[in-house]
């Protein structure tokens, strides 16, 4: 369904009023009534979904805010809750508090397994929960579970979705696991001084909590949301902050990062504001203008409950900032979520979630050789879930003889067609002798392969003959090889080498289904391919 993102705006104590001992640090520029804030200077009057004067607790904010976020979290639909406004505005504070439980993510920590707790027995059958913790510092995404540093890279997949690696994820079963997380990260966040805050943020921060549970009564399918909690970094204006070298090349960073949000709301809210419905509708929105922008990119009008809490300074001083804070929040107001429950069966999550390990362990193996055997065992776990007809998709892999005999006399006919451009042919022996081994096992030897295959000439060129010596993995020799293996043994359990599985998929391609069930022809493979896996 389409819902608006919900923004709040909490006004902080005026400091200048509490440094005089004022009985009210509400200032004198703004005044709150109700869910308006009223501009004194200006004479203008501006409302928001809620309002928190400098005497509200964030507890309340929790309540009023947060805790149908956590609700709809704990149902299976993706949530985000960040904090936006000015250096030294209480974005921090509000987001973790002080030290004593009272800030939105422990409070969120809390209610969020008190929830699972209580549907556990009538609605959830089991759940699992991980977090991971990572910061935005200088334009660049580092892991804060891990030492060192390390630097996460953001990836698109082939579904067009991103995905952050090498980001480690821990498992959590209480609060307390979640605010250990926290801490630990929070230790390795760079922080600094400035003339505004002692204890300034110099990067964003994104904690996000991963959930997955399984419904009773719902057979396969498995409820998966994640929920971003946000603390952004201040905008800086150098003649408030007076910075100088590292400290304003990092104001610089910020401001430009925040730049791009503020962007991305505009261009969103353009597009759902009414007067512009007779304008064409299809404006770019520079996601990728950011990192910042391309993590939270779900939770701007995309699939995600977003509830931005905007916080101010009434300060005189800041009147010109508090002004930009409160034109990008109701932007934001106007911009459009398409919010729903997130299902996926059992295989495609554990599909998903080996792909996505197999991807991080292979970044991870170019430095580290140990890691090595486990990617072999994930592999083999993985291709042993493809090849299972209940995966629910087109990767399943085909198990009868006559399916693997059609694919290779349609691959044999496309060979034979590739012939026919004028290239020299070699013998199934030296074929066979290039080939990787079709079966799990050693290669078979040319005997054997002479035996197999027969005395017809292959199409596919061999290094004696002055061609390039590199052979497919998985060529039609080796196909006729599986399927003579199929026909002479049918009630041997059928093995398909990973060679052979990785040449499938290189071939067909995540999309191509209808290839994968109906087996290969001209159109499934594409004009050109023989030529060029040949060369």
């Amino acid at each position: 369904r389409a819902r608006n993102i919900s923004v709040a705006v909490r006004m902080r104590p005026s400091p200048s009023a509490a440094a005089a001992g004022a009985a009210e640090a509400a200032g004198t520029l703004w005044a709150t009534d109700g869910d308006c804030l009223v501009d004194i200077q200006g004479g203008q009057r501006i409302n928001f979904d809620h309002v928190f004067g400098p005497s509200a607790v964030t507890a309340e904010i929790f309540d009023v805010c947060v805790r149908d976020v956590v609700r709809d979290f704990c149902g299976g639909i993706h949530a985000t809750v960040f904090a936006y406004g000015q250096t030294a505005s209480g974005k921090t504070h509000t987001m973790y508090g002080d030290g004593q439980g009272n800030g939105l993510v422990p409070q969120a920590a809390a209610d969020i397994f008190e929830v699972l707790r209580r549907d556990m027995g009538d609605e959830v059958l089991s759940w699992s929960m991980t977090l991971s913790f990572m910061e935005i510092y200088n334009e660049q995404v580092t892991d804060l579970l891990t030492d060192g540093g390390v630097e996460v890279k953001l990836l698109d997949d082939v579904r067009g979705n991103l995905q952050l690696i090498p980001l480690i994820s821990r498992e959590v079963t209480c609060p307390a696991d979640v605010l250990a997380c926290v801490a630990d990260g929070d230790a390795r966040r760079r922080v600094g001084e400035t003339r505004m805050n002692d204890r300034s943020s110099r990067s964003h921060t994104v904690l996000r909590l991963s959930l997955e549970s399984q419904l009773r009564g719902a057979g396969c399918f498995r409820r998966q949301s994640q929920l971003n909690l946000v603390d952004l970094a201040g905008s800086e204006g150098l003649k408030n902050t007076q910075a100088t070298g590292e400290r304003r090349r990092e104001g610089s960073n910020i401001n430009r990062s925040l730049h791009a949000l503020s962007k991305v709301i505009q261009a969103l809210s353009a597009m759902a504001d009414e007067s512009t419905r007779q304008a064409p509708r299809q404006q770019h929105v520079a996601f990728r203008d950011s990192k910042l922008t391309r993590i939270l990119r779900s939770a701007l009008g995309g699939n995600s409950h977003t509830v931005i809490i905007c916080t101010a300074s009434p300060d005189a001083s800041c009147y010109s900032e508090t002004r930009s804070t409160l034109e990008f929040a109701s932007r934001a107001k106007r911009v459009q979520n398409k919010v729903k429950v997130n299902l996926c069966t059992g295989d495609q999550a554990r599909v998903r979630k080996l792909q996505e390990e197999l991807d991080g362990l292979r970044r991870q193996s170019e430095h580290k050789h140990d890691s090595e055997e486990l990617i072999r065992d994930k592999q083999a776990e993985l291709t042993c879930l493809l090849r299972t007809p209940s995966a629910g998709s087109g990767w399943a892999r085909r198990s009868s003889a006559g399916s693997l005999a059609s694919d290779a006399s349609r691959r044999s006919s496309l060979a034979g067609r590739a012939s026919s451009v004028g290239r020299p042919r070699a013998s199934a022996a030296s074929l066979c002798r290039q080939s990787s081994a079709p079966l799990g096992g050693a290669a078979p030897s040319p005997a054997h392969a002479s035996e197999r295959v027969g005395a017809a000439a292959s199409p596919w060129a061999s290094p004696q003959d002055g061609v390039s010596g590199r052979w497919l993995q998985a060529s039609p020799a080796s196909d006729i090889s599986l399927a003579s293996a199929a026909s002479e043994a049918p009630e041997a359990p059928r093995r398909c080498s990973a060679s052979f599985l990785s040449c499938l998929d290189e071939a067909a391609g995540p999309d191509d289904d209808a290839a994968l069930d109906d087996g290969f022809s001209d159109d499934s493979l594409g004009p050109g391919v023989l030529e060029r896996e040949t060369q």
